[in-house]
């Protein structure tokens, strides 16, 4: 295993990701401010965590690799999406909540629906089980290098693109036809897959690469030129794509010239958010949330819920917020890291929703004994 650090540009992007998709998430939210967040946020989620997967691991041993994404992505999904169900059944036990509709709700939450009212607030989980999904198909590639496997897998993302013509019947169908959000797996190949390509199968040590790849002796000038280009590319194509990219409903666009156009905003956007991440100076708070992402997935719509219902009960109307939606917003990303903060001291609680492997204390004490 190489002895190289962690790269914390990896951890930069994704904590500014997860806040991102925070925003995205915002009562009130203007829709070009939508339209520029979903265009980059979570496909540079997608391509980070190609990015980081590591085919020599999965080639050693699939069967163990396999069973530790299980436990760090499905186990602690599970675990948040029964805490969200708790109100639910305390309702249901006492009559208040329809059985047919306890039973939907229940088996979409344990299964990753992207439909709000198909599970218990847990709709961002989605994107957990997507991911195990990914990293099942990667694993079974990975004997062709990690190149050759990232190309296939975008490759067979785009075709899904086009032949389900970006939604439709393949979003809109119960949860239980298609477990563990695989309906979404195929638009979601399309970014993990190039992550996977560019990343070379270094893991989280990997170093931005291609155009990205910066050092103290980059010459400015190259700096500003791809920073320039990039913003420029992703502007017009975020304004000109009539579509807005949805992976947690496998819409990217109805025509082919949309679909184009909001791929063209997907890696523009998820390009830019990196170059802007490398030039930024390494922030501790940053990289802290970008390694403790799963819980503010997990109770993110729960959060948004309580500050809207909050706020309206203050007399606010969040409808007529207007340039003031991202004080909501920062509002619920706050509460979101005091909930990350304090699971992160809960012990085993804590290492099961940050998807961690459970410290076996007792083992460790008798160990050292």
């Amino acid at each position: 295993m190489s002895s190289a650090p962690r790269n914390p540009t990896i951890d930069m992007c994704r904590g500014i990701g997860i806040a991102l998709v925070v925003f995205s998430h915002a009562w009130a939210l203007p829709d070009p401010v939508y339209r520029a967040i979903y265009s980059m946020a979570f496909p540079a989620f997608l391509l980070r965590a190609g990015l980081v997967f590591q085919p020599s691991r999965a080639v050693a041993a699939p069967a163990s690799h396999l069973w530790g994404k299980f436990m760090r992505l499905v186990v602690p999904a599970w675990g948040m999406g029964l805490v969200l169900a708790v109100p639910y059944i305390v309702a249901w036990a006492l009559g208040r909540f329809p059985h047919d509709e306890f039973t939907m709700r229940f088996v979409g939450t344990m299964t990753g629906s992207a439909i709000n009212e198909w599970n218990f607030l847990s709709t961002p989980l989605w994107s957990l089980f997507c991911l195990f999904w990914l990293d099942v198909v990667a694993t079974a590639l990975s004997r062709l290098g990690p190149s050759v496997a990232g190309a296939l897998m975008t490759s067979v993302g785009l075709v899904w693109i086009v032949f389900t013509q970006g939604g439709g019947t393949w979003s809109d169908v119960n949860p239980v036809e298609w477990p563990f959000s695989l309906r979404n797996v195929g638009c979601a190949m399309v970014f993990y897959g190039a992550g996977l390509w560019m990343g070379g199968g270094k893991g989280p040590r990997a170093a931005a690469v291609g155009p990205m790849q910066f050092t103290p002796a980059s010459l400015t000038m190259r700096r500003a030129l791809l920073l320039v280009v990039t913003l420029a590319v992703w502007v017009l194509a975020v304004r000109h794509a009539p579509d807005v990219l949805n992976v947690s409903r496998n819409r990217i666009g109805t025509t082919p010239m949309a679909m184009a156009m909001t791929l063209l905003a997907a890696f523009a956007g998820t390009a830019l958010l990196w170059q802007v991440v490398v030039l930024l100076p390494t922030s501790r708070a940053v990289v802290w949330l970008g390694t403790h992402t799963l819980p503010v997935f997990g109770f993110n719509y729960l959060v948004n819920k309580v500050v809207f219902e909050t706020a309206t009960r203050a007399g606010v109307e969040v409808a007529r917020l207007g340039n003031w939606w991202w004080v909501m917003a920062l509002i619920e990303l706050g509460l979101l890291c005091a909930i990350a903060w304090m699971l992160d001291r809960m012990g085993p609680i804590g290492d099961l929703f940050n998807g961690r492997p459970l410290k076996r204390v007792g083992r460790e004490k008798a160990r050292m004994a």
